[in-house]
């Protein structure tokens, strides 16, 4: 799928979720720009082929630019909602990864694992330190 459709149907995504119309416009026109990035420096015009340096470069490119981070940092927060639906949606990874940690279960004693541990343990202020 190419940039320019995804794009036009991550619009229509956010127009069935009732986003504002100044948002969609905002994220037409932000993503335009990605698009028109991509295809000029790097003759990108798949999502598939899009990768975080190609993200990277043109963050770099609005940094000597002159922008301000709190502008580059929307870009961002932007890039990453659209790459996030995408994957969503089943579309091949592309873009922006997720660096967050997967948390998996926390693991608790019950009373009874508890009162297993406890003999082990000398006394109440080891146990304590113990765990």
């Amino acid at each position: 799928m190419t940039l320019h459709d995804a794009s036009k149907e991550f619009e229509l995504d956010c127009k069935v979720r009732h986003l504002s119309p100044k948002t969609i416009d905002n994220y037409t026109k932000q993503l335009r720009y990605l698009e028109n990035h991509l295809s000029i420096e790097f003759s990108i015009l798949n999502i598939k082929d899009v990768k975080p340096a190609h993200i990277k470069s043109f963050m770099a490119m609005m940094d000597d630019a002159g922008r301000k981070s709190q502008y580059i940092n929307d870009l961002l927060k932007v890039f990453k909602t659209f790459f996030t639906y995408l994957e969503a949606e089943g579309y091949p990874k592309a873009g922006i990864r997720d660096n967050s940690c997967k948390q998996g279960k926390m693991l608790t004693f019950c009373t009874l694992l508890v009162g297993r541990l406890r003999p082990q343990a000398p006394d109440y202020q080891s146990f304590a330190l113990w765990l």
